[in-house]
């Protein structure tokens, strides 16, 4: 008798008398129980379970339950039956009620226990609400002793597991709460993770989820069913900000939505989980709302990117520690100069001499315009480029060429060329500098020195650019200026301006073509001695010049009053 207030004395001394121990015997109580003497109840339930023994409510659900009783009998579980939902396996209010029950129960951490589980319908259904424990014909009906102790000798073999139900004829669709057959067979046979989620704003709960979800989650229904009233508790908050950000823009836009989050592990040691999730608003009631989420676990593909990252992140830094310049080019087939700029290292954009790495891009516009390369240089600079464009990716090809930098320098540089994939997998060309000045001109810092030495005026004259850079001028010592005008008609007009008209004539055949060819040829330059007019007087001056290469040389002047040794 229940009411016995004797009862948890007499149980105990029974165990006693047998040797048991209180967690070998689960005590049931009726709710029926409770509607005749709530107070003596709770009491006795109190003394039982201080004893030891588990407490378990049974029958909710075919009586009149009452909250008050959930809220006052401290039982250790609630067990549910399953006539609850009554005869039709269509009952979707009765599912939605009874997955409420469910809810309820996780929330004040009271175990549930579904009785009278006869179907493998009603045991997915069960279980993707949370409901982890069953019992019923569905598992077995009653059996003598003898075959109960064999069966479970079995059991601990193949670890009790249960045959995946199949079932071809499952079609159209259902509620998401209804604990119809074909229902939990579509939930269940969904591709990926899928969850039905409920959210306040504050808050997200899981009211139903799939095999699947659980299976890519990398946990147990167990372990889940400890969060899924707080979904939340399982971000940082820099994810939580992000799921109800995600939430919000599903509700405003009435559109499906997607987002990535990282979790937290379910246990101490694990690894975070990367989700991506796609949500969409189903139902709201006041100020709640109910949507489909469908999950899949992209831990791997995130962790592949994070070394991705790493390697590139590691790749940059070698790329941008060695001493040549690396660039890498789409291949265009019909026109080299149209192939796009991919990547290239820091040292290629100090190499050309620009302050900052962005300001190379800017100022090629995306495509090897050759702005860069010294003009007479870019027919053999494509040349090459092309040959290894159209050879295989083993091959090489090189070439010696001019590069001009920002400030109007210009350097000797090995260009290697070699076709390769980048990192989409499409075809490039990789284009390397190494300067070579010092080999092909190494005294030229020597002579600009000395000539800065012998003459009041020095100039590099390139005739292929017309351009010239001023190394000396009067009064100022290498001031290193170039002057990007025409340097032919700045030149000339220099000449016009400051020597004797009688001598200008011959001063100024050095910039006639035909001049330039035979002293380059010969490789020399003759000494000219003019006058020029400076403060009104007659100042005698001499001039020469020096071949660099085939387009440039330099011009150098001096007044012999000061230095007739020149």
């Amino acid at each position: 008798d229940i009411y016995n207030p004797r009862l948890a004395e007499i149980i105990s001394s029974l165990m006693k008398q047998y040797q048991l121990e209180p967690e070998m015997l689960r005590l049931e109580i009726t709710e029926s129980a409770y509607m005749e003497d709530p107070r003596q109840l709770t009491r006795t339930v109190d003394a039982l379970r201080q004893l030891g023994f588990s407490v378990e409510m049974d029958d909710f659900g075919s009586g009149y339950s009452s909250l008050n009783m959930l809220r006052d009998v401290p039982v250790d579980m609630l067990k549910l039956d399953m006539r609850f939902l009554g005869g039709d396996s269509e009952d979707t209010r009765g599912g939605s009620i009874l997955a409420s029950v469910v809810r309820m129960a996780h929330w004040i951490h009271l175990p549930v226990l579904a009785e009278g589980v006869e179907t493998r319908e009603q045991a997915e259904y069960l279980k993707s609400i949370g409901c982890l424990y069953m019992q019923g014909y569905y598992f077995y009906r009653p059996i003598p002793a003898k075959e109960f102790k064999q069966l479970l000798q079995q059991k601990s073999n193949d670890h009790g597991r249960i045959t995946t139900f199949e079932d071809d004829d499952a079609a159209g669709t259902a509620d998401f709460l209804s604990p119809s057959a074909q229902a939990t067979l579509l939930f269940n046979s969904y591709v990926g993770g899928a969850a039905i989620i409920e959210s306040d704003g504050t808050n997200i709960e899981a009211l139903r989820v799939n095999d699947r979800f659980i299976e890519l989650l990398g946990t147990t229904m167990e372990e889940y069913s400890k969060v899924q009233t707080h979904l939340l508790d399982r971000f940082d908050a820099e994810n939580q900000e992000k799921f109800i950000n995600t939430i919000r823009t599903a509700i405003e836009t009435e559109q499906e939505t997607r987002c990535e989050l990282c979790s937290l592990p379910f246990k101490p040691g694990e690894e975070k989980i990367y989700t991506s999730i796609n949500l969409r608003c189903l139902a709201r009631n006041a100020s709640r709302y109910v949507f489909y989420m469908a999950m899949d676990n992209i831990t791997q593909q995130v962790h592949l990117q994070q070394q991705n990252r790493r390697l590139n992140e590691h790749l940059s830094a070698v790329m941008n520690s060695v001493p040549c310049g690396i660039f890498q080019f789409s291949i265009n087939h019909e026109n080299f100069y149209h192939g796009t700029l991919l990547e290239y290292n820091d040292t290629a954009w100090k190499m050309m001499g620009y302050r900052r790495r962005e300001d190379y891009p800017q100022h090629d516009n995306g495509d090897p315009r050759m702005a860069d390369i010294y003009p007479t240089d870019i027919p053999l600079f494509v040349k090459t480029a092309e040959q290894a464009r159209d050879a295989d990716y083993s091959e090489r090809f090189t070439c010696e060429n001019r590069m001009v930098k920002q400030d109007g320098s210009v350097r000797w540089v090995s260009t290697l060329f070699q076709k390769v994939k980048y990192a989409d997998d499409t075809d490039s060309i990789q284009i390397i500098f190494s300067d070579i000045t010092d080999r092909i001109l190494p005294d030229l810092d020597k002579i600009i020195d000395m000539l800065s030495s012998m003459y009041s005026v020095v100039l590099l004259l390139d005739f292929a650019r017309d351009v010239f850079q001023i190394y000396k001028t009067e009064g100022q010592e290498d001031s290193n200026v170039v002057c990007r005008n025409d340097s032919i008609a700045t030149g000339t007009r220099w000449i016009e301006e400051h020597v004797c008209e009688e001598e200008r004539a011959e001063l100024l055949k050095m910039y006639t073509e035909e001049y330039r060819n035979q002293a380059f040829e010969k490789k020399e330059f003759p000494t000219t001695e003019f006058h020029i007019v400076k403060d009104g007087a007659l100042i005698p001056c001499a001039s020469t010049m020096m071949k660099v290469d085939n387009e440039r040389c330099f011009w150098c002047m001096t007044e012999l009053s000061e230095k007739k040794t020149a």
